[in-house]
């Protein structure tokens, strides 16, 4: 996860501390405890008729990762391209972006000699969504919970899933859009779709506007429902 999360769960559904230096060395039992906790809450919240919606974050992972921790390693490591890397001279970033955190959106890797991008926090690596081995191991994530009785996801920072590629940005919100609209359409449940539409078209204005020409977002108009 990628806000100073402490457990990783592992695709056999057991889970390991790994995102910060000092919860490494944390008992598996312990972790095994939370996880069992995590089963009684859904399994209760179900019995009551509740539904539960977790916040999820695809768009990056905690600089502990054990992703990050293998793709900093070497340019030929198995997760190498699981994050956004970029050549450079140590003392100059790729480019001028800046993190909404304050500071360059770039973290500098000797092991590697080269840049990773960091959109929000310097321990918050942003993954690479064009590679298609992160993407099916981030939905057998979201299967997992589903499977599990979770009824859904807030997706956080899902405007920024593809940084520096608005095409395939609008693309995959429209296609999530339309997803959402189906399910919701089959469960007979109302989305306002106007609030939601409407965040994403702030968000993506505030980044890719061009001010010099008022047409540069006029393809985001296919993402709203009508």
């Amino acid at each position: 996860g990628g806000y100073n999360t402490d457990v990783y769960l592992r695709q056999d559904g057991s889970v390991s501390a790994v995102d910060t230096p000092d919860s490494a060395n944390r008992k598996d039992e312990e972790l095994q405890s939370a996880l069992a906790a995590a089963n009684s809450i859904i399994a209760e919240a179900k019995r009551r008729g509740i539904s539960i919606i977790l916040d999820l974050v695809l768009n990056h992972s905690s600089s502990f990762h054990p992703w990050f921790l293998e793709a900093k390693k070497s340019r030929d490591n198995p997760y190498h391209d699981y994050y956004i890397w970029r050549d450079g001279d140590e003392n100059t970033p790729p480019n001028n972006w800046t993190s909404l955190f304050s500071g360059p959106a770039w973290n500098y890797y000797h092991e590697r000699q080269q840049w990773a991008m960091h959109l929000f926090s310097k321990k918050q690596m942003d993954f690479n969504w064009e590679n298609e081995n992160l993407r099916k191991e981030l939905y057998e994530m979201v299967n997992y919970w589903l499977d599990k009785g979770i009824d859904g996801f807030r997706l956080d920072a899902v405007t920024s899933y593809y940084t520096g590629n608005l095409e395939a940005n609008i693309d995959f919100l429209s296609w999530l859009n339309t997803e959402a609209k189906k399910i919701t359409q089959e469960m007979e449940i109302s989305l306002k779709a106007g609030e939601i539409v409407g965040e994403l078209y702030d968000a993506f204005h505030k980044q890719y506007k061009n001010p010099d020409d008022p047409e540069s977002l006029k393809s985001l108009n296919k993402l709203c429902v009508r």
